[in-house]
């Protein structure tokens, strides 16, 4: 005997199907929308008023990438296609006439990496380059307390290295998602505030309150003594698509890293407003290989660091 599905029935499974397709395209590719105006600015002026002179900013900035990782496209950004994204991972460093220098963002280790993605791409010599960097280093920030940008509290050197490191008091708090497995409870050695207030960090560096990828979110301006300029976003965006298309992280991955997803949309107007009206000011996007090759290509900033 053969069961027949009434062809009513089967309209309605359809219609339900299709309905739960188009939920879950919702859910996993899509975002909010940026806004026309955001609900604070970057003020060029202010920041390098806040740098100090520029005879104090660093000689240089340097970068290395310490290790690769692939992410689905529609994860990455929005609406992107459904190819593999090859994220970077980088530490910088921002070195001074008087021998002092400042590292930012240290990635974490190769042990660390493998259990995030076993077989991914990592460069131990890096590694060796950015402890040697850490311990000459005279102060260490980082854009948010994720593992991947606070790799210093996974240093052999740490208990010689932690007097060095500023976190504010929201970056010393483990957050939802990414945190680094340790307890980093303790009082804040960097300032913070509202969103979009300033916060100098070393001559030359300044820190842009920008919770919202986490609470403890941050991003860095850097002024060189030659002139250059940058803005480290940060996890704000982690490739420059997202900017060029004004495409946050799709919905979920958003929910399940616990981010302020309407902040974050906030904070790419603001970018962006900044851009156009800065061009000279590069803004940098922490993960996007091909925008720092451009960089190490150009000579803006230095492959490698240095001891």
């Amino acid at each position: 005997m053969v069961f027949k599905v009434p062809v009513k029935a089967l309209k309605i499974i359809g219609v339900v199907l299709l309905g739960l397709l188009l939920v879950v395209k919702f859910v996993l590719l899509t975002a909010r929308d940026v806004p026309e105006k955001a609900r604070f600015a970057i003020d060029l002026h202010a920041l390098r008023d806040a740098a100090g002179p520029v005879e104090s900013c660093p000689a240089s900035a340097r970068a290395e990438q310490l290790a690769r990782s692939d992410m689905p496209g529609p994860g990455a950004m929005a609406g992107g296609p459904f190819s593999m994204v090859t994220f970077g991972f980088y530490a910088w460093q921002l070195r001074y006439d008087d021998g002092t220098s400042v590292v930012l963002d240290p990635v974490h280790s190769h042990k660390t990496h493998e259990k995030q993605g076993a077989g991914s791409p990592y460069d131990d010599a890096a590694w060796d380059r950015q402890e040697q960097a850490l311990v000459a280093a005279s102060t260490i920030a980082v854009t948010h307390e994720h593992f991947d940008h606070l790799g210093a509290v996974e240093s052999a050197h740490l208990a010689e290295i932690a007097p060095k490191l500023k976190l504010t008091a929201a970056q010393h708090q483990p957050p939802r998602f990414g945190g680094v497995g340790r307890d980093l409870s303790g009082t804040g050695t960097l300032e913070s505030g509202p969103e979009g207030s300033l916060h100098k960090v070393a001559p030359g560096v300044v820190a842009i309150t920008a919770a919202g990828h986490t609470p403890g979110s941050q991003m860095f301006y850097v002024r060189l003594k030659g002139g250059a300029e940058f803005l480290l976003i940060g996890d704000v965006a982690w490739q420059e698509k997202n900017l060029e298309l004004e495409k946050t992280r799709a919905r979920a991955v958003s929910w399940i890293m616990g981010e302020d997803a309407e902040a974050i949309t906030h904070q790419i107007r603001a970018i962006l407003d900044f851009k156009k009206a800065n061009p000279s000011v590069d803004v940098v996007v922490a993960h996007d290989i091909a925008a720092m090759d451009r960089r190490f290509a150009a000579g803006t900033v230095g492959r490698g660091l240095t001891p």
